[in-house]
C-alpha cells in the first residue's frame, strides 16, 4: 500500500509518517513546502503523480483562535482544499482519509456525541471543519472521516508536553475546568487508523478518540501525577480564560460503529514509559 500524507510538516502527520513507515508501508510524506494544498493545479499533479492507494489529509489550521481571527485563511485550507483533494481522489481512484475534530459539535448534548448526531459548529474552526467534511461526502465515494479529540504523541508541543514541562520549570498552572472531552494518544490513533485501511469496505464518518472522559483539568492532574512532577494547578472556567473563540463545553466522542480505542489513563501511562525510554537512549 502506498500512502501520501500531507501535512507531513505538522504533529499528527510526522507520527503518522513514522508510524506507517516503522511498519513497512511506502510513505510519501509532503508539507506546505513541497505540495501547497491551496495550489488547485499543484494538488492534481500531486495526486495524478504519485498515484497513492491512500491519501491521508492531516493538513490543517488547528490553532482554534487563529482560525477565529484568520476566517479566509481557514476555509481556503478546510473547506476549498479538501474539496479540491476530495475530487482529484475520486478522479484517480485513491482512498482519502479527511482528519476532522470533534469541534463540529455545539457541546450542549450530556451524552456526548455520536457518529450519526447532527453537527452544529460554534467557532470557525469548527465549521470549516465541517466543510471539509461535507466536501469529502459530496466527492469522493470512498472516502474515510475521522474524528478525533485532544491530540497528543512524541513528536511536537501538545497539551500533555506543555502541562508537564511547563510544571517541571515551576511556571504558574492555570487548566479550564468546565470542558470534558476524551484525550487521545496519537499511536493509538494510528492503530486504529491502521487497522481501518485493512478494511476495504471502510468509508463515511467515524468517531476515534481514547476511552474515559474528564476535563482538561483532570487532564492536567493526571499528567502530574504520571509525571511525578509536584505542582499546583488553579482549575478555571472557560470564561476566565478568556479565548477569541467560543469552544463547546462537551466535546465527548462516542462511536456507534464499533471502535473503542484504550482508556486515556492507560495511554497517559504508555506514553510517559515511551518518553522515559527515549530520554534514555539519547
Amino acid at each position: 500500500m502506498k500512502i501520501l500524507i500531507n501535512g507531513a510538516g505538522g504533529k499528527l502527520g510526522r507520527e503518522l509518517t513514522l508510524y506507517f513507515g516503522t511498519l513497512g508501508y511506502e510513505v510519501v510524506a509532503l508539507d506546505r513546502n513541497t505540495w501547497d494544498i491551496t495550489d488547485e493545479k499543484q494538488t492534481q499533479q500531486m495526486i495524478s503523480g504519485i498515484r497513492p492507494d491512500v491519501l491521508i489529509h492531516c493538513a490543517a489550521y488547528t490553532k482554534v483562535d487563529f482560525c477565529e481571527s484568520n476566517q479566509e485563511v481557514a476555509e481556503e485550507i478546510h473547506s476549498i482544499a479538501t474539496r479540491q483533494i476530495a475530487q482529484c481522489c475520486q478522479e484517480y481512484g485513491v482512498r482519502m482519509v479527511y482528519i476532522s475534530t470533534n469541534y463540529v459539535f455545539e457541546g450542549t448534548k450530556r451524552s456526548g456525541y455520536k457518529e450519526s448526531d447532527p453537527t452544529r459548529p460554534l467557532n470557525h474552526y469548527g465549521w470549516t471543519k465541517r466543510q471539509g467534511e461535507l466536501a469529502v461526502e459530496e466527492f469522493c465515494s470512498n472516502g474515510i472521516i475521522i474524528r478525533t479529540s485532544w491530540l497528543y504523541g512524541h513528536i511536537g508541543a501538545n497539551f500533555v508536553t506543555s502541562i508537564w514541562k511547563n510544571a517541571e520549570q515551576g511556571a504558574a498552572l492555570r487548566v479550564v475546568k468546565d470542558e470534558i472531552g476524551n484525550p487521545t494518544y496519537a499511536i493509538d490513533f494510528a492503530d486504529c487508523l491502521c487497522r481501518l485501511l485493512q478494511e476495504k469496505e471502510t468509508k463515511g464518518i467515524y468517531h476515534v478518540s481514547g476511552s474515559g472522559v474528564c476535563s482538561w483539568y483532570e487532564f492536567a492532574l493526571e499528567i502530574l501525577k504520571q509525571a511525578k512532577v509536584n505542582a499546583r494547578i488553579q482549575a478555571i472556567t472557560t470564561e476566565e480564560m478568556g479565548r477569541k473563540a467560543i469552544r463547546p463545553i462537551n466535546s465527548v466522542l462516542i462511536s456507534e460503529r464499533n471502535i473503542q480505542l484504550p482508556d486515556w489513563r492507560d495511554a497517559l501511562k504508555r506514553f510517559f514509559i515511551r518518553e522515559l525510554q527515549d530520554n534514555e537512549g539519547n
